[in-house]
C-alpha cells in the first residue's frame, strides 16, 4: 500500500506539490496529482503544501486501538522532539495522556539515538579518519540512495534511532510487544514498514495523536505529570535539534551539519566531489532538524519555542540523573546496511525533446520561458518529464494561454456579424 494517498475529487491541478517535491516524485496524469514512490524521498512537503488538503498519509490508528483493545502490551516510542509540542505544562504530561489512551508503557526514543550514538563512536573509532554520513534521517538515507548512490558506502552503518529503539523496546519488553513510534517525521512510517522484520509495529504522528486525544477529549495540562518508564540521556535528547547528532561525536571527529533540502542538496553534490574530506556530516532534510518535521500539530509553539522547550528538557534530565544500563545492552546489534538505490529514468534524444518543445509552441530558445509555473525549473526539464510520463504538455501555462488567444481571434475572426458590447 502506498504512503501517500490523493483524493482525486479535491485535487485542482495546481501543481503546488509539483513545485514544492524536490525529487519530483509526483506525475501528473489526467490533471490529477499521483506520488511515485520509488522517486520518491518522502519529505512530506507535498502534504504540508497542499491547499486543498487534498494529500494524506496512511494512518496506523486503526491498528493501534486494535492492539490495545485487544488487551497486548503496547509500548510507546516518544520522539524527543515531544516537548512543548502539546501545549503541556511539563513534558512529563505527554506520557500521563498516552497511559489515559491505552499505552502498557511510554519510553523514549532518544534511548534509543543514545545507541546510535555509541555505535556512532565505535566505528568512527575503528576505522579512523574518513568521511561518515549520519544514517538518522530516513529522507536524507533516502536522497543519497536514489540521487547520490555514489556515497550510499559514507553512511554510517547503523539503524535509526527509532528502529534501535524499538529493537531495545523487544529486547526488555518481549517479542510480543507492539511497538508505536511517536514523532513529527512522515518518512518514519515509511521506514517502519520496509523490511518485513521491522521492530516497530506503527507509527503515529504528533499530529494524529493530537487529533486522537481531542476525540477522546483529553486535555493534556490538566494531566498530572506521570515520568517515562526509563529516564533518557541528554545526548539523545538533541538529537532533534540543528547539530544534536554531532555533539555526541564533536571530541572524536570534525563535524559539519546540513538542514532543509536545499542544503542538503547542495552538501551531497559537494561531497561527491571532495574525495578526500576526512569529516562527520549531520544532515537533517527538515530545517531546523527534527522539531522543523513536517506533521506538527497546528497549535504546536513555533520553532523557536519548540527549540527552547527541548533544551530545558535537556537541562532537566541532566539535573535529575540521565537512564542507566537498561538502555545499554551488552552486545546490542543496531548494525544496518545502506546501499546505491538509483532512480532509473528515460533519456530521451534531443529529436525527442525538441518535439515535445514544439507540441507546447515552443520553437526556439526565445520560446522557451522557464517560468516554473508548470513545477519544473525549465522547459526541457518539462519535456523530460513528458517523455517519462510524469507530465501533461498541458501543464505549460504560457502555452495554455497562447492557445486561448488564438481561439479567441479564430472566433473573432469568423464571427463578422456579431455585435460586441
Amino acid at each position: 500500500m502506498n504512503l501517500f494517498e490523493i483524493d482525486k475529487e479535491k485535487c485542482n491541478n495546481c501543481y503546488k506539490c509539483l513545485r514544492a517535491c524536490p525529487s519530483k516524485a509526483i506525475r501528473m496524469l489526467h490533471e490529477r496529482a499521483e506520488v511515485v514512490e520509488d522517486r520518491c524521498i518522502f519529505c512530506g512537503n507535498c502534504q504540508t503544501i497542499c491547499p486543498q488538503q487534498a494529500i494524506s498519509v496512511k494512518s496506523d490508528l486503526f491498528n493501534i486501538r486494535k492492539a490495545i483493545s485487544d488487551g497486548r502490551e503496547v509500548v510507546a516510542s516518544l520522539a524527543p522532539s515531544f516537548a512543548g509540542i502539546f501545549e503541556e505544562k511539563e513534558p512529563e504530561q505527554i506520557s500521563a495522556a498516552l497511559r489515559k489512551l491505552g499505552f502498557s508503557s511510554v519510553e523514549e526514543t532518544a534511548s534509543g539515538a543514545a545507541l546510535v550514538t555509541r555505535a556512532y563512536r565505535e566505528i568512527i573509532k575503528t576505522r579512523g579518519p574518513g568521511l561518515y554520513i549520519s544514517s538518522s534521517c530516513p529522507s536524507a538515507v533516502n536522497m543519497i540512495e536514489k540521487y547520490h548512490p555514489d556515497l550510499a558506502g559514507k553512511l554510517l552503518p547503523v539503524k535509526a534511532p527509532m528502529l534501535a529503539h524499538a529493537e531495545l523496546i523487544k529486547f526488555l519488553y518481549g517479542k510480543e510487544a507492539f511497538t508505536v513510534f511517536i514523532g513529527p517525521c512522515v518518512a518514519k512510517k515509511k521506514e517502519a514498514g520496509q523490511d518485513p522484520k521491522s521492530p516497530v509495529d506503527a507509527v503515529l504522528t504528533f499530529k494524529e495523536l493530537k487529533e486522537w486525544l481531542e476525540d477522546r477529549e483529553i486535555s493534556v495540562p490538566g494531566l498530572r505529570p506521570v515520568p517515562c518508564d526509563s529516564r533518557s540521556t541528554a545526548m539523545g535528547a538533541a538529537y532533534p535539534l540543528k547539530g544534536g547528532i554531532a555533539s555526541g561525536l564533536e571530541d572524536l571527529v570534525s563535524c559539519r551539519q546540513v538542514d532543509g533540502i536545499d542544503e542538503a542538496e547542495e552538501m551531497l553534490e559537494y561531497l561527491e566531489g571532495a574525495k578526500d574530506e576526512a569529516a562527520f556530516v549531520e544532515i537533517s532534510v527538515c530545517r531546523g532538524s527534527c522539531i522543523g518535521g513536517p506533521v506538527l500539530p497546528p497549535s504546536a509553539p513555533n520553532y523557536y519555542g519548540r527549540e527552547k522547550c527541548i533544551q530545558n528538557y535537556r537541562q532537566r534530565i541532566s539535573a535529575i540523573g540521565e537512564g542507566g544500563e537498561k538502555m545499554f545492552p551488552p552486545a546490542f546489534d543496531i548494525s544496518a546496511s545502506y546501499l546505491p538505490k538509483p532512480v532509473k529514468k528515460a533519456e530521451p534524444e534531443e529529436k525527442d525533446i525538441k518535439r515535445i518543445l514544439q507540441r507546447m509552441w515552443k520553437y526556439t530558445e526565445k520560446d522557451q520561458l522557464n517560468c516554473e509555473a508548470c513545477g519544473y525549473k525549465n522547459c526541457r526539464e518539462k519535456a523530460v518529464a513528458v517523455f517519462e510520463g510524469m507530465a501533461e504538455t498541458s501543464m505549460c501555462l504560457p502555452y495554455m494561454r497562447a492557445r486561448a488567444e488564438s481561439l479567441k481571434n479564430i472566433i473573432f475572426d469568423n464571427s463578422t456579424n456579431l455585435i460586441f458590447t
